[in-house]
């Protein structure tokens, strides 16, 4: 990344705000971001600061090339769960492009389905949604697995218990083309699958399990179609 990129930290954050920091970045014209999905470093400023040091670059942090003169003023003044540096040296960071209007069109849509909790398939390029109404009462959110960078903050911490054990026994013996992205645990403290995938010849399909009103699930699904979007 060229020096003067500015790079968005957003790992703190809740689903909710990860949208809001996209709408707000197209509100100022900016259409697409570099999304890192290893971790790295770069040698530079965090917001308000004038010494130049050493930074880890999270996974889904924002690299904003080019930015305006404003854009850090725009974002820390409405989103405290960001840290926000600007890159001092050019530095190397592993990253992908995200379309921001097409992330906030498809979020748009699954949003829609969520609250209804209907069931609908929503496919975008490679990517195949297919949700399903299940009524369960989503107690905790458990993120077991990704696709291109983890993302456990979305999630309860993951606990070693039996429950923990079944799922983790379940996963290991299913086959390598499907894998549990994410599960919950309802009132009977049984755990419900609430993210599946499976790898096709051409595209991502993904079972998604939901509840009505169930606001876990939405600020999970944020974060799971970011992932998604990356590959």
């Amino acid at each position: 990344m060229k020096q003067g990129s500015i790079v968005v930290c957003a790992s703190g954050c809740r689903g909710e705000e990860l949208i809001s920091i996209f709408r707000a970045l197209g509100e100022v014209g900016i259409n697409s971001v570099r999304v890192s999905v290893k971790p790295g470093y770069i040698y530079g400023k965090i917001s308000g600061a004038s010494r130049t040091q050493q930074y880890a670059v999270p996974p889904f942090s924002l690299i904003i090339e080019h930015p305006s003169k404003n854009i850090v003023e725009v974002l820390a003044s409405k989103h405290e769960c960001l840290e926000i540096y600007t890159i001092d040296i050019d530095s190397w960071i592993d990253t992908a492009v995200l379309s921001i209007t097409g992330y906030l069109d498809i979020y748009a849509k699954i949003n829609r389905v969520v609250e209804e909790c209907g069931e609908e398939r929503i496919e975008y390029n490679h990517i195949l949604l297919d949700f399903g109404c299940e009524g369960f009462s989503c107690r905790d959110i458990y993120v077991f697995d990704y696709i291109n960078a983890p993302y456990s903050w979305a999630g309860r911490i993951l606990p070693f218990n039996n429950v923990y054990r079944e799922v983790l026994r379940k996963a290991s013996s299913e086959k390598l083309m499907k894998r549990l992205l994410c599960y919950a645990i309802d009132e009977k403290g049984e755990y419900i699958e609430v993210a599946v995938l499976e790898v096709g010849k051409t595209k991502y399909y993904i079972k998604i399990n939901i509840s009505k009103n169930c606001q876990l699930i939405k600020e999970y699904i944020a974060w799971l179609l970011l992932d998604l979007l990356l590959g």
